[in-house]
């Protein structure tokens, strides 16, 4: 009798136990939730770095061949001031330089010739004589994002046998609803040429809050003033050590050195200034509607002018090959010289006779 009012004591003592542990912790539960519920995230949206890596890494993942993209941290922010030197993250792109800016890219060893550009899946033409496609005549202000694809697929133009890039403008529909504008301004200075690089840019985008309906437009412009200090050597020509013309010094040469060893002289030299002014303007203005989940529809257009000028002042002294022959009268002037196989004397004696 006493066991069993002892067990039936614990038993009783155990199941209020429980109820209370219940009790509270449906009390905690609940307060937590409402006040989770008082300052509940409905949604987290990334943006800057982080995002522009997401949107890289997802346009891999969802492509069957070997792709690589560079996005833009956010509307009008690109990595970099040049499309080309963007493009050279991506691994096996190679980029050549113009005065110090990008211009062309080479792919996994293939030349500029070889790659395809497109602009939003559209072939842009090339403003060279080849079919290189030069890359300094587009702002990366209005670019939101660049792939390349470096597998042929069957949605591609063809022509990319290095590779494909399609260069893709900023789309309303692809930012958040209602107006967003940005504006960059910027400047630089070059000490060579003692001249500021001023470069502005704006976007302003436009989408309605239920996000079929759209409009973007930006404007880049771009003046830059540059100056090279060159010294210059076109090339060396190889001559017999006994044609040298002048008393020949043979210190440290043997008898058999003077008819058997060479020697390279240069064949000019040279020194050079080269101003370089770029003047670049891009526009781009795109509309987009979205009626519904299977419609889309887009018009956009883009205007690029590159305006480059080079002035060059140069200053260079040839060498005197000795197979020349070249004949100076009592004040040191060149009165003829032979060209190889002929006398330029001879063929050219109105030229001779003028000095």
């Amino acid at each position: 009798m006493t066991k069993n009012r002892i067990y039936k004591t614990v038993l009783a003592t155990l199941i209020a136990e429980l109820c209370v542990a219940a009790y509270a912790d449906a009390q905690t539960t609940n307060e937590q939730a409402a006040q989770a519920g008082d300052g509940a995230v409905q949604q987290v949206v990334v943006s800057g770095i982080r995002a522009s890596l997401s949107s890289s890494l997802m346009t891999k993942r969802l492509q069957d061949g070997v792709v690589d993209a560079v996005s833009a941290e956010d509307a009008g922010k690109f990595p970099d001031t040049n499309i080309a030197e963007s493009l050279q993250r991506v691994t096996g792109v190679q980029i050549q330089r113009n005065n110090g800016e990008g211009r062309y890219i080479s792919v996994r060893g293939l030349g500029p010739e070889f790659n395809n550009v497109l602009i939003n899946g559209r072939t842009m033409t090339s403003d060279t004589g080849g079919r290189e496609f030069s890359f300094d005549v587009l702002s990366s202000d209005l670019i939101s994002k660049a792939i390349v694809y470096k597998t042929s697929q069957a949605f591609l133009p063809e022509g990319g046998i290095g590779s494909t890039v399609d260069i893709q403008t900023t789309r309303p529909l692809s930012g958040k609803a209602g107006q967003s504008t940005v504006i960059n301004v910027s400047d630089s200075w070059d000490s060579n040429s003692r001249k500021n690089t001023p470069n502005l840019s704006a976007l302003y985008s436009y989408a309605n809050a239920e996000k079929n309906f759209g409009v973007s437009g930006s404007l880049s412009y771009t003046d830059r003033a540059s100056r090279q200090y060159k010294a210059l050597n076109d090339a060396w020509n190889l001559l017999d050590v006994k044609t040298i013309n002048g008393n020949l010094d043979s210190k440290g040469l043997t008898a058999a050195d003077v008819t058997t060893k060479k020697l390279l002289m240069p064949q000019s030299y040279g020194f050079q200034n080269e101003d370089e002014s770029r003047k670049r303007l891009v526009a781009n203005t795109t509309v987009q509607y979205n009626p519904s989940s299977t419609w889309k529809i887009t018009a956009d257009a883009l205007y690029s002018r590159l305006n480059q000028r080079n002035k060059v002042i140069a200053i260079s002294d040839w060498m005197n090959p000795t197979q020349l022959n070249v004949k100076y009268d009592a004040n040191g002037q060149v009165t003829g010289f032979d060209r190889p196989g002929s006398n330029f004397v001879a063929n050219n004696p109105g030229l001779a006779a003028a000095g």
